[in-house]
């Protein structure tokens, strides 16, 4: 409702959360079950084009960031961390949550779910703590992560001090223009070969892996049956690799 009456230049910035009826965890409250935003400035870079904005309610806002300085404050700040320096804070510590013994257990007990046919596909999930040397600047991190992960998409957000949510994917979950709607099935996985040679061998044991594409299948099948009840036409490309920096997946794009 809020981008139909805007212009089109206008973002909004945010998520929601995979399941919004469950507890969240402390580490999670500051983002809620669902944040969404319009920044009041806004830096866009589109290949070598820079686009700054600055959104604000004419002709009484009484934070207009001009009036108040907020703006020539941001083009003059010096004491920001720099997002071009390198991230070489030292890990001292590092806990798993479950650890390796409880972690074997969980994939026994995935295993013998899928041979008694209580499941089809199971994902399983750890938490990973770091405590390191010095204080984590959110923008060095994301810079580092993004060298190392090229085709994925990057992100950034910090609702407040102290608390940040740092990633890259290379899944897009979907993209919509109007009433088209485009997404893709991403699963399926092998390492990056050390060569040429084995990294096209490991490709072609990828797409030759029976176990991987009944996986596959999965979740291209699910993801239909959700557009199935949305678009009246649905459309499935061919499956191939994605190459990443130290992955390679099975990718088929869907639209409706």
């Amino acid at each position: 409702t809020l981008l139909a009456e805007s212009s089109e230049r206008v973002r909004v910035y945010g998520g929601a959360r995979f399941d919004a009826d469950r507890e969240e965890s402390d580490s999670w409250q500051p983002f809620a079950a669902a944040q969404f935003f319009v920044p009041r400035l806004e830096l866009r870079r589109e290949g070598e084009r820079f686009t700054l904005s600055c959104q604000v309610s004419l002709p009484d806002d009484a934070t207009d960031p001009v009036r108040h300085g907020e703006l020539r404050a941001l083009m003059s700040a010096e004491d920001e961390p720099d997002s071009d320096a390198p991230f070489d804070a030292a890990v001292i510590t590092r806990a798993d949550t479950p650890d390796r013994g409880a972690w074997n257990e969980n994939v026994s007990a995935c295993l013998s779910d899928f041979q008694e046919g209580r499941a089809e596909k199971i994902v399983l999930a750890r938490q990973s703590d770091f405590f390191t040397d010095e204080t984590i600047r959110p923008l060095s991190l994301l810079r580092a992560i993004s060298l190392g992960t090229p085709n994925s998409f990057h992100y950034c957000f910090q609702p407040g001090d102290g608390v940040a949510l740092v990633g890259a994917s290379p899944e897009r979950l979907y993209r919509r223009d109007d009433a088209l709607i485009e997404t893709e099935a991403l699963a399926g996985t092998r390492p990056r070969g050390a060569t040429p040679e084995e990294d096209a061998a490991l490709g072609e044991e990828l797409l030759a892996s029976d176990k991987e594409q009944r996986e596959h299948a999965y979740v291209s099948r699910t993801i239909r049956d959700v557009l199935g009840a949305l678009c009246s036409n649905i459309e499935e490309g061919s499956s191939h690799l994605l190459r990443l920096g130290h992955y390679q997946h099975l990718l088929t794009p869907l639209r409706g």
